[in-house]
């Protein structure tokens, strides 16, 4: 639970802000979310995937993409397969952002090569050299919605435990007390990260820290934390790391800035906006070629480039990415997108000085590429040998692909099949190949379809849950009152009259 006290760097605050205008390739189709080169997702039908959902997805945009953008890879490769298209032809398409990365990474190693190189010491770490700290925390963490009163009981108890909380004894407490049950198994401790990456509410108390002392409470959003800078015994492994990764970070930075400099790279008016959309629509966006930055000799940064440069991020900051940035303001979008265009300044460069990479990679990243395409055909089960079995025309074996790709998404909605994205370089030879169109407008009525349907659902729930309720309460009244009794044969009502 390190994002409790951590907030994200640049790249992992990045989320998706809302759309500024744009053409909805298929907004004219009414009852449409998506089509692909062979079908079609109605409104109707993305409604009833999400409002029936048995892994009860988050009705957001968000969550609405990924699931159209599933439906779309998944139904472009059924296509692929009913064909016989192992999507050689567009390989190039999947593996040259790879490649290009490659290049860039090379670059900066000769640019970087020259430059100062210091060593991780004590004295760096005591004056948090590059921002740098390392600490370990013990949180008290609030109820979800807590009341008042649940706020006040957990101030009682962590003014408790800070009076017994020492250097000595802090990793033991740790892993007995605090709420962050993740960290609490490593004593607490959140490892090194620099202070711009850490929560506002904590920056000023950690950097008054000396090594290896303890904070009063601090409070966050999320409870009290009790914070213990390391010590330099404790923290130096993971410092000397740390700092040797910020300089080679920090020297790129500046070998790249120099060179954004020289080439006056400068973002257009609509960089920002059209940067946001892009993240929320990747798919459509690899073939956006609105530039976001020009640079000197007729350089030109798309949000094509900016995708290519996104989708080969690892991949917990590439979902951070694409997951939206409404709360980030306009000059951290601006930083982010301007870093990206950097790296399109620095392929130029790399062209320039004729660096590529060993034809064994190459070599790799295409068997790499053949090798997914067959492994996702099989684990969807529409390979080409799997559909010939019961299909034998293209067009038969479109429908029987098209087919088991829907039952492949029922299942995976209902939470009994993992549903998996493919391969980013398969998705972009898919995008290259056949086009997958996405209106916004359809995935707002489809959401609104499906919180009606689950809006419905909940109500029946209710009902019958009410219904039986009732039927229990008169079962147990019943049971309360005591049966009427039969008579006893000697008991006067039991003896017959007697003879007149």
């Amino acid at each position: 639970m390190r994002t409790q006290f951590v907030v994200a760097t640049i790249i992992v605050s990045l989320l998706v802000s809302g759309c500024s205008e744009k053409k909805d390739p298929i907004a004219g189709t009414d009852n449409l979310v998506a089509r692909t080169v062979s079908q079609d997702l109605t409104i109707d039908r993305m409604g009833k995937l999400l409002g029936d959902a048995k892994i009860k997805v988050e009705l957001t945009p968000q969550n609405g993409m990924t699931v159209v953008n599933m439906w779309t890879n998944y139904h472009r490769l059924a296509y692929a397969a009913a064909h016989n298209d192992t999507l050689e032809s567009h390989l190039s398409a999947a593996v040259t952002p790879t490649i290009n990365s490659e290049r860039v990474a090379r670059l900066l190693t000769e640019l970087r090569a020259p430059m100062r190189h210091d060593t991780a010491t004590q004295t760096a770490y005591d004056s948090a050299s590059h921002g740098l700290f390392a600490v370990r925390h013990i949180l008290f963490a609030y109820p979800e919605k807590a009341t008042p009163l649940q706020r006040d009981s957990v101030r009682e108890f962590a003014t408790l435990m800070l009076r017994k909380v020492t250097a000595q004894n802090f990793t033991a407490m740790a892993k007995q007390y605090s709420s962050d049950k993740q960290s609490a198994a490593q004593g607490g401790n959140l490892g090194v990260f620099p202070k711009q990456a850490m929560n506002p509410s904590v920056i000023a108390i950690v950097a008054a820290l000396k090594p290896d002392s303890v904070s009063q409470l601090v409070p966050t959003q999320f409870g009290l934390d009790i914070v213990q800078r390391l010590s330099w015994a404790d923290a130096k492994a993971q410092f000397v790391a740390a700092y040797s990764q910020v300089q080679k970070l920090s020297n790129d930075s500046l070998s790249s800035e120099t060179i954004a400099q020289a080439v006056k790279l400068t973002l257009t008016d609509v960089a920002i906006a059209r940067a946001r959309d892009a993240v929320l629509d990747p798919s459509g966006a690899r073939r956006d070629s609105t530039v976001l930055a020009t640079f000197d000799k007729g350089g030109r940064f798309t949000v094509s480039d900016m995708i290519s440069w996104v989708n080969i991020m690892q991949p917990m900051q590439r979902i951070q990415v694409l997951k939206g940035m409404p709360q980030v303001p306009d000059s951290l979008a601006a930083a982010f997108v301007r870093n990206l265009a950097m790296r399109t300044v620095l392929l130029r460069a790399a062209d320039s000085a004729k660096i590529d990479v060993p034809q064994s990679l190459k070599d790799e990243l295409h068997a790499e590429f053949r090798k997914g395409v067959v492994q996702a055909w099989r684990e969807l089960g529409i390979s080409p040998e799997q559909l010939a079995d019961s299909a034998k025309t293209p067009a038969e074996r479109e429908q029987l692909a098209a087919r088991r790709i829907e039952r492949v998404i029922e299942r995976g909605m209902a939470g009994t099949l993992q549903l998996t994205p493919l391969p980013l370089p398969i998705e972009s030879a898919l995008d290259a190949k056949y086009q997958a169109q996405i209106s916004m407008f359809g995935m707002q009525r489809a959401l609104e379809a499906a919180r009606e349907i689950r809006r419905v659902a909940d109500s029946a729930s209710v009902v019958a849950a009410d219904a039986k309720d009732s039927v229990a309460a008169k079962d147990t009244a019943a049971a309360k009152i005591p049966a009427a009794r039969t008579p006893a044969s000697g008991t006067p009502s039991a003896r017959k009259p007697a003879p007149k």
